[in-house]
């Protein structure tokens, strides 16, 4: 199975979705299986950047004022990292 790299959806609006993401804590976890928020957070939370991600997993691309941009990825050190951000007329959140 070929996996994609980061290069492949690589665009403007990407390298946007990864400055939210370096700039606000994400969630990031590892192969453990699924993890019971109920008691507090998930096991790691921080934030990540392309230099991070080994390869993309799945990802959506958004549409500006309607849906986000979503991304699941491999990271180099074994973790998982999901994001999700949009944008609308105020900016990228």
């Amino acid at each position: 199975m070929r996996h994609l790299k980061i290069g492949d959806i690589w665009d403007y609006d990407w390298q946007e979705v990864f400055k939210y993401a370096a700039a606000h804590v994400c969630e990031v976890g590892h192969n453990h299986g699924p993890q019971d928020v109920s008691k507090g957070l998930p096991e790691k939370i921080r934030s990540f950047s392309k230099e991070d991600v080994k390869y993309v997993i799945a990802y959506e691309n958004g549409i500006n004022d309607e849906k986000s941009w979503t991304g699941i990825f491999k990271l180099k050190d074994g973790w998982f990292a999901v994001i999700r951000a949009g944008c609308d007329y105020t900016g990228w959140g």
